[in-house]
């Protein structure tokens, strides 16, 4: 085992900077650099992430996306070169459109056996290096671009974890030359902690105005597509619903258990039948949920709470939206419905009647 660090523990250690658990991996012999680093972390007792190799490229980013669903913190996934990021690509662009922050990274050489002071195996010459596999990568990605130097490698890694984390999330590839790996590596002289991403909130004087129109309206309804991936959105979603008796739609194209299918205020998924009479439609984290999209499903107003309604990664969409509020990172409709709720009177909660009454018309249009 060489005694000085190289590349391989510049990267682990911009793991560890990012406080990611686990690298999930489909490995090549390009990693190397990186199963020695794990094994000075085992032989020093280090903290840091564990590795968990998979056969299958596409199954290493979807457990990377799966553990970051359940958790909500992205970890990273190395694949191996030119077809091992194509054969992940399906995985990688799934996270992007579900928005899932992650770490790709897989490599290539750039000598290709040329220097004789690198003894670099023959492979990487008949077929392994592509020649910038990022630029097959950008289409599926959030950001792709290759490594510059092993003098940048350290901070490009730390600075993938950030871009990934911030809205929108998505996958972050890199594609770092083995030469960046096996080249040695001072740790900066005061490496700084990584700070969370911030959370992003609305404008109170926003909200304000979202919770007038919920103030004044006769017949709201709430449409949701993704706000149960964030538990503290679920609870809140359904506090905010029952303190004011407001019918919730799952969407169309639902993917979470956004509400509880057993509440009296449940109108089911896809049944907009309810919008016909509505005089506002709270759509909650939703991203295609009217169709045609040419279709606006009601005459009242449309107000869009997410933060990052307009998705552009998507050819076409149209939301029909009124009115945007925006921000809230991870916890969007948690923090925007909470906010909502302390911002309306109390003359418009249950003790006025009118939310009483709407409750058992929806229990009974549910029915």
């Amino acid at each position: 085992m060489k005694n000085y660090l190289d590349g391989g523990e510049a990267i682990l250690e911009a793991f560890r900077k990012l406080k990611i658990d686990y690298i999930m991996s489909s490995p090549g012999s390009e990693w190397s650099p990186i199963w020695e680093a794990l094994a000075r972390q085992k032989l020093d007792n280090k903290p840091g992430p564990t590795f968990v190799e998979s056969w299958h490229e596409t199954l290493a980013v979807n457990m990377a996306t799966g553990y970051t669903l359940m958790t909500g913190r992205p970890q990273a996934v190395l694949v191996h070169a030119g077809v091992g990021v194509l054969q992940g690509s399906m995985g990688i662009h799934g996270a992007l459109q579900n928005e899932i922050p992650m770490v790709v990274m897989s490599g290539e050489s750039q000598t290709l056996g040329e220097d004789p002071a690198l003894d670099i195996e023959q492979q990487w010459y008949g077929g392994l290096t592509v020649g910038g596999i990022e630029r097959f990568v950008e289409p599926v990605a959030k950001w792709a671009r290759a490594v510059t130097s092993p003098h940048t490698l350290y901070e490009s890694v730390i600075r993938a974890g950030e871009m990934a984390q911030r809205v929108p999330k998505g996958p972050i590839y890199l594609n770092v030359a083995l030469e960046h790996m096996l080249h040695d590596w001072t740790p900066p002289a005061a490496a700084r902690e990584v700070p969370p991403a911030p959370t992003v909130r609305p404008r109170q004087e926003d909200v304000a105005e979202i919770a007038e129109l919920v103030r004044i309206a006769k017949s709201p309804v709430i449409v949701t597509e993704t706000a149960g991936r964030d538990p503290k959105a679920f609870s809140a979603l359904e506090e905010f619903a029952d303190l004011l008796a407001i019918g919730v739609i799952n969407g169309r194209v639902n993917a979470y258990a956004n509400f509880p299918t057993n509440h009296p205020l449940y109108l089911g998924m896809g049944r907009y039948k309810a919008l016909d009479q509505a005089d506002l439609v709270l759509l909650v984290g939703a991203r295609a949920p009217w169709y045609p999209p040419r279709r606006r499903p009601t005459s009242g107003k449309i107000v869009a709470i997410h933060d990052h309604p307009l998705k552009e990664h998507m050819v076409y969409q149209n939301l029909h939206a009124d009115y945007y509020l925006e921000g809230g990172g991870s916890v969007g409709p948690a923090s925007t419905t909470a906010m909502l709720r302390s911002c309306v009177p109390s003359g418009r909660r249950r003790r006025t009647g009118a939310p009483s009454i709407r409750s058992r018309s929806w229990a009974r249009s549910a029915r």
